[in-house]
């Protein structure tokens, strides 16, 4: 058992290099927009480096289910008060609460769009900034994307892939985290069994 999980974190590892996850992040555009039409509608803190898990892991996969958020239309120049800060900063963490691991840009979009601005601007990125220092969120980097971990996540120890077949507000590829792709990938080689690196990737972005 703890050979195969080898052998498939390997293999996930190679999918992950700088060649596999290009294709990878090319492939899940295309497959992912095919999957939903087929479908019926329905600094900050510490630095994690680690993808790879030490221990055996469940890998699962869940639906994707991002954070309802109510719209609370205010002006930027509200916005960018200090006493904004506090409302702010809670927005954030229930986003992050629901949608961690999350991009650090997504985390600014939904926040920004919570408030009804539609548009950033160096002053409302520049609040949105203390705001998000406030908010308590683990931060790593994976090819230059900052992706933020609640303080309860073990990115180490992360078992999930969040499917999002059924899911209109859809993350993009460089969205997704290192993490979460190699889970899609050991899981479909626990699944389905050897293959080639194309039939793989082919493979991990249906499961």
């Amino acid at each position: 058992q703890e050979l195969c999980r080898r052998q498939e974190e390997k293999a996930a590892e190679d999918i992950l290099d700088e060649e596999g996850k290009g294709a990878l992040e090319e492939e899940t555009v295309l497959l992912k927009d095919q999957a939903h039409d087929q479908e019926p509608d329905r600094e900050h803190g510490p630095e994690i480096s680690s993808v790879f898990s030490r221990e055996p892991m469940d890998y699962r996969v869940e639906e994707y289910v991002p954070a309802e958020m109510e719209i609370t239309p205010i002006s930027t120049a509200e916005f960018v008060k200090k006493e904004s800060l506090a409302l702010i900063t809670e927005r954030m963490r229930r986003i992050l609460e629901a949608e961690a691991p999350i991009a650090y840009d997504r985390l600014i979009k939904k926040t920004l769009r919570s408030f009804d601005i539609g548009r950033s601007s160096p002053q409302t990125l520049e609040a949105a900034e203390k705001a998000f220092k406030k908010a308590g969120a683990k931060v790593n980097k994976q090819a230059g994307v900052k992706f933020l971990w609640n303080p309860g996540q073990e990115p180490e120890h992360y078992p999930m892939y969040r499917s999002e077949i059924h899911c209109e507000d859809r993350r993009s590829p460089k969205e997704i985290c290192q993490q979460e792709l190699k889970n899609a990938v050991c899981l479909t080689l626990q699944e389905k069994g050897p293959m080639n690196k194309e039939m793989l990737v082919k493979e991990t972005i249906r499961t």
